[in-house]
């Protein structure tokens, strides 16, 4: 998981880097890749996976 993850919030989600900003991410990475809804269900998925290995 996130090692800026506190409880539930982002300890630095003022100075997050590019990749944690979501839209601005897809703007930038993405946009010519997929759509924007293809992107938020991959992004949700991925986050889901992550949550599910820390279970572990």
């Amino acid at each position: 998981m996130c090692r800026y993850l506190d409880g539930n919030l982002c300890s630095i989600y003022a100075a997050r880097p590019l990749l944690c900003r979501v839209d601005e991410s897809y703007e930038t990475y993405f946009k010519n890749k997929m759509s924007k809804e293809e992107y938020y269900r991959q992004n949700y998925r991925s986050c889901e996976l992550l949550k599910k290995q820390e279970e572990t």
